[in-house]
């Protein structure tokens, strides 16, 4: 037999949302389980949730007249949300999650993420934000303490390249292709505090740009001795570039070349130094995959609208930094704060 119906989930194939999968993990509010699937233990997803509740309305309430919304709780639709970022699966899966055929998720996630959006904004445990000279010296003193050759460093930075629906228009391809690559993407460069927070962030830029253009907001800050403590900076790789106005304020190790044409009794001694500040860029690299490997939706390509791919990646990193904040859970954090 052969069948040629057309081939979508119905409203009657569904459970209801009442009663659905979500629901009863919410209900049992069992802390691993949480964290599993929306990246938050219960007490953090209520914080969260009142200051989502302000800016996403159910037009429907209990005993009033007309249709009910398939989702009649402010949690079910945070956590539908924040389960689409937290999970590499496809939209069919969450409907069968949350008991809402496909058309209805797609209107719930894209109010959804404009909701959240805002109540990550005016959650300070959730702000991308350059830390206090206070901070700066506090975290310098623990990189120091773990590795005693390096002074004054208390963050680290590196690029990230995350990849994109290409677009049909053959201009914005070659704006967002990378030729280092081969391949058609968005990029942006990151910096980590040893808190494990994200401290700074140039975030949604076309494939096509350098560290050089995107980090420039960044050097401006790190050589403003009005916000960065003078004889403090970050590290990064070899290849990221420096420039007059930061050295000292962006180390980075030996480049090929340059233990030869040093004079041969200090190569020892910069030799160790530089195996010292490739030690902690280890830092970068745990913090560049932090957020993919907890919100895997930044493992899939991203949305070409700017507006909403933009939108999607703050609202990722913002809930990164407030999961951290409010979990401790990072794994640069437990290397110089043990």
């Amino acid at each position: 037999m052969h069948y040629q119906g057309e081939e979508y989930l119905t409203v009657a194939s569904l459970s209801d949302p009442t009663n659905s999968a979500w629901q009863r993990l919410y209900n049992e509010g069992h802390p691993g389980s949480f964290v599993a699937a929306v990246s938050l233990p219960p007490a953090s997803f209520k914080v969260l949730l009142a200051e989502f509740s302000k800016f996403y309305k159910l037009k429907w309430r209990p005993r009033r007249q007309g249709r009910p919304p398939k989702l009649r709780f402010l949690h079910a639709v945070l956590g539908c949300v924040l389960h689409f970022y937290t999970s590499a699966v496809e939209m069919k899966t969450l409907c069968e999650i949350f008991g809402v055929p496909p058309a209805t998720l797609s209107n719930i996630l894209a109010t959804a993420e404009v909701a959240l959006e805002l109540a990550l904004n005016a959650l300070p445990d959730a702000a991308i934000r350059y830390p206090t000279n206070y901070t700066q010296l506090d975290w310098s003193k623990a990189v120091q303490a773990h590795e005693p050759l390096v002074s004054g460093i208390r963050g680290f930075v590196d690029g990230k390249n995350y990849r994109v629906q290409e677009p049909s228009d053959v201009d914005l391809q070659n704006a967002h292709y990378n030729g280092w690559l081969y391949s058609v993407l968005i990029t942006g460069t990151l910096c980590y505090g040893c808190d494990g927070t994200l401290i700074w962030a140039k975030l949604n830029c076309p494939g096509s740009w350098n560290d050089g253009e995107m980090s420039f907001a960044l050097q401006e800050k790190l050589a403003d001795v009005r916000i960065t403590v003078p004889g403090t900076g970050v590290a990064a790789d070899t290849a990221f570039p420096v420039s007059k106005g930061t050295r000292g304020r962006i180390v980075t190790p030996l480049k090929d070349g340059d233990l030869e044409c040093a004079p041969e009794r200090c190569r020892l001694g910069m030799l160790a130094m530089s195996n010292a500040i490739t030690s902690l860029r280890q830092a970068a690299e745990w913090g560049m995959g932090s957020a993919p490997r907890c919100y895997r939706q930044l493992q899939w390509p991203l949305p070409f609208d700017p507006v909403k791919r933009g939108r999607r990646i703050q609202n990722i990193y913002c809930l990164y930094n407030f999961r951290v904040r409010q979990t401790g859970i990072s794994q640069i954090r437990p290397v110089f704060y043990a």
